[in-house]
């Protein structure tokens, strides 16, 4: 998709070569990673895909992994998790792992397939931007040998889902995140939540993280407003969580976009999770609905933590 024409010497809008399959430089660092993670949510059929490619081309002579969850009526009805799967074959527009699981670029910066099959369950899914893209400024703090790039972009998706051998068609909201360079490791993650979401003509990502627990919030934020897309100057986030902080039980955000204009954003029903633990980090990624004013749309609270500080004091 092209970038409006207001837009289109923007920096923080991608080049196609950006958004596409990379190799890590020489001087890369161990766990240099490449991710791309899509949320898919169909409410009418409440029918739910989450699923996350990942590459550690340098570290111990390189692997993939990648987590996976299909859900009908808020269950999970398959949940898969591999964090030493073998490196595929680097080819710029296709990801495909050992298990079929299959990632294609369709159309540069706007559509991608999503394939997998095993036994009775899979899906065929093509996600389509309703947006550019847009791409944080983390290129102007090194280059991705060092610093990690990261691009956001929200849209529908629709194709097949299937469960014990019956096809359902989808058609719903998406969203996708697509990260490479500098590292990923998870075990240096204290705690954070990152928020996504779609409505009609509006897509939001907000993030908050600490590394540490005596470290203050780290914020960033981006979002669609149905023109343009904007970096967030201002994020304030209210989340109550129970079981010892392990579950998020709802969420309000308020958001400042570079305009000014406040976006006020709240979760409403809960309709499934994914959790997944990587190493020794929780990542939960819930399907949500969110409210703004009196539109509804739907996308994702993740929640994040390091299992042995699961008992801290969460706000």
């Amino acid at each position: 998709m092209s970038a409006p024409e207001h837009q289109k010497d923007d920096p923080r809008i991608p080049q196609p070569t950006t958004d596409r399959r990379h190799e890590p430089g020489a001087d890369s660092m161990p766990l240099w990673n490449e991710s791309f993670w899509f949320p898919l949510y169909d409410p009418e059929r409440d029918l739910g895909v989450i699923v996350r490619w990942g590459l550690f081309p340098c570290f111990e002579g390189g692997s993939a992994n990648f987590y996976l969850a299909i859900l009908r009526g808020g269950e999970a009805v398959y949940v898969a998790n591999h964090q030493r799967a073998p490196l595929p074959a680097h080819k710029p527009n296709r990801l495909a792992l050992h298990n079929g699981l299959t990632l294609e670029w369709l159309e540069p910066l706007h559509s991608f397939r999503l394939s997998f099959k095993e036994g009775a369950v899979g899906f065929d899914l093509t996600f389509t931007g309703m947006s550019p893209p847009y791409l944080y400024d983390s290129w102007r703090q090194g280059p991705p040998e060092y610093v990690p790039r990261h691009i956001e972009q929200g849209g529908r998706a629709k194709g097949t889902v299937t469960i014990d051998g019956r096809t359902h068609p989808f058609d719903g909201y998406a969203h996708r995140d697509h990260t490479f360079g500098g590292e990923r490791d998870w075990n240096k993650f204290y705690r954070w939540n990152y928020f996504s979401g779609e409505f009609d003509r509006f897509w939001f990502n907000a993030v908050r993280i600490k590394f540490a627990a005596d470290m203050d919030w780290l914020y960033v934020g981006c979002l669609f407003d149905g023109e343009r897309v904007l970096g967030l100057e201002k994020i304030d986030v209210t989340l109550p969580t129970v079981q010892g902080g392990a579950r998020p039980v709802g969420a309000k955000l308020t958001l400042a976009d570079e305009t000014g204009q406040v976006h006020h954003i709240e979760t409403g029903t809960f309709h499934g999770v994914c959790p997944v633990l990587i190493w020794r980090t929780w990542v939960k990624d819930h399907i949500v609905q969110y409210r703004m004013g009196g539109a509804v749309g739907y996308g994702i609270l993740e929640h994040g933590y390091r299992e042995d500080d699961r008992l801290a004091e969460f706000e």
